[in-house]
């Protein structure tokens, strides 16, 4: 009996290989040999980093279970290393010797190690020194139940003390959430002495700050509270308690107004929950389906209600963005496939991506460079305003395997080797994200005019026909030397203002062929449907329409219409009907000449 097949194989170490270990977190393997080296390998074997020779041979690795570090064992000697292989500590021990580290075990909240050595020794340890920096203030746990919570702008310094060992921490939006063993501590930077604890929260795996809520994973479930301490949402979808080991920072996200978790027993599945109060999502999630396995999910941080993103990677490494209000299905139990013009591919090859704190700019990581999406929700239906509103730059000087660490404001922190390197986006466009979403549609166009960018034009032209801003998008467009936009937007501005016409023209412009058509059947207006799906050559859908509607006006005998362009298409490509649903029309003799 085969209990095992060996898809893979690898010649890993040039003596034996005396240790391994599968990181959970982001499924890569760490082995550890007889040639003094250790080295970290993808699922299918490919070389990602190898140490430079230590002085004995590595006896242990062991993958932190939630958080992206990972530890080796030598003689006399551990490192604490990140995940992608640059080592942020070493701890030698000499007087005493302790021999040769033979088993290294991470506790289960990752906050502690227990290491067994030759000499039958049983040593245990604690990371400390952990930093987070946000705005104008860093946070770094100083010990087991200390955190000294800084801020750089006027020197003043805090420290922390717990009654619990700290398990986990996050810092943004001005707040501090600590969890310990059985509580969670929430600290404004404006009322440092006087914190909101709540209780009963105990191995809390995932802290995540938000602009409004933050989000907790523990042991028991998800939960998002309010900055008060308020519990705002609890939520549960089929399998979510069977699923709660398996999920980690790659897989769970809080946006502004909405909470992405992806499925892990079909890892093509999200659900989305509401945030807003009363939102009928609130309870019961929507579901948005990918072709392809996820990898790492983003909701953004910022907006206003009714711009709201969810960026995902899939297992192919490409990137796809979808609206967060426009996503069939009614829940989580509705596992049809969604439509698929709702989902945009607007990137490849990404390892990484990053939404902006205040403004809805997306950054986004390669093998070899970086790119940002300056209007990558607006934009996203059409090619060409990505294309636009996209600039990819080099990383050569960064090094291999960087990682974006945060992306506050208009600076983006990417982590190399230990190092944070920090890049500033365009100012010019990270002002005009925030005077958007306050509606300054004047003060916009003069940032554009003074900048005089071809991605400033392009992302206000892509947002102001979003917003039905016609005159606006038509300056915008013409600035970005897109004429053929410009001449669409002359044709609107010929129709009836606010007309069902124009608001159907204006979906269809901006990629939105279904909402372009229920605007129409909406209105009555089914004529004009019918020739929207004719001019998309929607063959199947024009005829469901006409016949549909045929009885209800009669005198515009949109069957007959639907037939005659069906004939005309036909002949130009000199080709007999092949079409069942028109083969039976044209039995039942409706063809009219």
């Amino acid at each position: 009996i085969r209990y095992f097949d060996y898809p893979f194989q690898w010649r890993a170490h040039d003596g034996l290989v005396l240790s391994l270990s599968w990181s959970g977190q982001s499924n890569i393997i760490a082995s550890g040999g007889e040639d003094f080296r250790f080295k970290i390998w993808d699922a299918q074997g490919a070389s990602l980093y190898t140490s430079a020779a230590e002085e004995y041979a590595i006896t242990s690795v062991a993958f932190n279970p939630e958080k992206e570090y990972l530890l080796v064992g030598t003689f006399n000697m551990l490192k604490l290393c990140h995940s992608t292989g640059w080592s942020y500590s070493s701890a030698r021990f000499t007087a005493p010797s302790v021999g040769s580290f033979y088993t290294l075990s991470w506790s289960a909240d990752g906050t502690q190690v227990a290491c067994g050595s030759a000499t039958g020794q049983l040593i245990v340890g604690y990371a400390v020194d952990q930093q987070l920096i946000s705005r104008n203030l860093k946070a770094t746990s100083t010990g087991r139940k200390c955190i000294a919570l800084q801020d750089i702008a006027n020197g003043s310094k805090d420290v922390l003390e717990f009654p619990q060992r700290v398990i986990n921490f996050a810092l943004g939006y001005g707040h501090l959430v600590v969890a310990t063993t059985h509580q969670l501590h929430i600290y404004n930077e404006k009322y440092i002495n006087t914190p909101i604890i709540i209780d009963g929260r105990n191995d809390t795996r995932v802290i995540e700050v938000g602009k409004k809520y933050f989000m907790v994973l523990d042991a028991a479930s998800i939960w998002v509270y309010t900055y008060t301490g308020r519990l705002h949402l609890n939520p549960r979808y089929p399998g979510s308690q069977a699923q709660l080991p398996l999920l980690n920072r790659r897989s769970i996200s809080l946006g502004l107004d909405v909470l992405a978790i992806r499925d892990n027993s079909e890892t093509s599945l999200l659900h989305l929950f509401d945030l807003i109060p009363g939102a009928s999502r609130q309870y019961e999630p929507q579901s948005l389906r990918a072709k392809q396995q996820l990898a790492e999910i983003a909701a953004c941080r910022a907006g206003s209600p009714d711009d709201q993103f969810i960026a995902f990677i899939d297992t192919n490494r490409e990137l796809y963005i979808s609206e967060t209000r426009n996503i069939s299905g009614n829940s989580s139990t509705d596992r049809a496939a969604n439509d698929s013009d709702e989902i945009y591919k607007i990137g490849t090859q990404l390892t990484a991506i990053r939404w902006a704190s205040e403004t809805n700019i997306l950054v986004g990581v390669h093998d070899s460079c970086y790119s940002i999406w300056y209007c990558p929700g607006e934009g996203s239906a059409d090619p060409t305003i990505i294309a636009l509103t996209t600039i990819t730059l080099d990383t050569a000087e960064f090094g291999k395997h960087v990682a974006i660490d945060s992306f506050e404001d208009a600076v983006i922190t990417f982590r190399c080797a230990g190092a944070l390197l920090p890049v500033n986006v365009n100012i010019y466009c990270e002002v005009l994200h925030r005077t958007l979403q306050e509606g300054q549609w004047q003060q916009a166009l003069r940032i554009c005019r003074l900048a005089q960018h071809t991605s400033l034009w392009a992302t206000l032209a892509a947002v102001a026909t979003r917003k039905h801003q016609l005159q606006l998008s038509e300056e915008a467009y013409s600035a970005a030397l897109q004429i053929d936009k410009v001449s669409y937007l002359q044709y609107l501005k010929t129709l009836s203002p606010s007309s069902a016409e124009q608001m159907a023209e204006n979906s269809l412009m901006l990629g939105r062929l279904l909402e372009a058509e229920t605007i129409l059947l909406h209105n009555r207006k089914y004529e004009q449907a019918v020739a929207l799906a004719l001019r998309m050559h929607s063959w199947k859908r024009a005829l469901e329409i006409a016949l549909k509607h045929q009885a209800e006006q009669p005198d515009l005998e949109l069957v007959q219409r639907v037939l005659r362009e069906r004939q005309r298409y036909l002949k130009a490509l000199q080709r007999d009907e092949w079409d069942a649903l028109y083969l039976s029309q044209i039995k039942d003799g409706n063809v009219s000449e």
